[in-house]
Formats: structure tokens, sequence, C-alpha cells
């Protein structure tokens, strides 16, 4: 018969119990004092991060930058000029051309909105801080749509 069945299980498991106490000091930390929560982790420890809470850096670069403020030159330092418009991103995705009738193309503007437009055509985009930004279609031929921005005194040639 061997030792461990004489032995009642209470004893066997109060055996187990003291050779893991015993033991812990070797295979566990080392008996400095436990780290703070705010104290920063020493060099090469891995930190356990809350996966349900965003790190400083994702919280920056998730939040959009302050607004800012244009000045008229000339103005008073107290006169705010308003916001310039953006010029919107706008691809050309589509151009028809048949005999007897104006050509026609098939823009997307800011990745988002299609817009069938032929010479002559108006409209209007929205541009930064939701400031709405007047296009005129000069011109539609194989070679390039041309866009006036009215506001901004610019013209777009988009291929």
């Amino acid at each position: 018969m061997s030792l461990f069945t004489a032995m009642k299980p209470t004893s066997l498991h109060l055996i187990a119990l003291a050779a893991c106490l015993l033991c812990a000091p070797v295979f566990g930390s080392s008996a400095a004092e436990p780290r703070k929560d705010s104290d920063p982790p020493p060099p090469g420890e891995q930190v356990d991060l809350d996966p349900t809470q965003l790190s400083p850096q994702l919280r920056a670069a998730l939040q959009p930058p302050a607004p800012v403020q244009h000045v008229a030159p000339n103005a008073p330092p107290t006169a705010v000029a308003a916001p310039v418009p953006v010029l919107p991103d706008i691809v050309l995705r589509a151009l028809v051309q048949t005999e007897g009738k104006p050509a026609a193309a098939l823009l997307e503007i800011n990745g988002k909105t299609q817009q069938i437009v032929s010479e002559g055509t108006v409209f209007s985009v929205r541009g930064n801080e939701h400031n709405l930004l007047t296009l005129t279609v000069r011109k539609v031929s194989a070679d390039d749509v041309e866009i006036e921005a009215v506001q901004l005194k610019q013209t777009l040639h988009v291929k």
C-alpha cells in the first residue's frame, strides 16, 4: 500500500496545497513590491489592455481636426471671413456621344454622388462646413469635361 492510498482525501489535498504554496515563489514573479496601475510598465513586460477602451493615439486619430477660421487680410481683427468652399473630388465615369444629340457625361462627386451632365448644366455640391458650391459645365467633349466653379472663379478639366 502506498503512502497516498493510505491517506484520507482531505490530507492528500492539504499536502498538494502545501506543495503548491511552497513552489509558488520559485515559479511566480519575484518578491518585489507589486506594481500600481498608475506606474508605467517596465520595458519588455506585456501590459494587459482593455480591448473595449480606445488607446490615446487612436482616440486622437478619430477626432476631427479643430475648425480653422479664415480671416480676411484687410478686415479688422474682430471680423472673421466666411470659410472658402473646397473643390470636391470629381471623377469622369462615363462619356456618351451620339450623332445629332449633345454629349453627356456621368460624373462621380466625392465618391458618393453621381451626376449626369451635359453642356450648360448647373448643379450644386456640398463643400466644407456644408457650404454649397455651384458648378457649371462649360464643355463636354471626347477629351475632357470642362467645369467652372462659380464662387471660386476656377475652371476644372476632368479627364
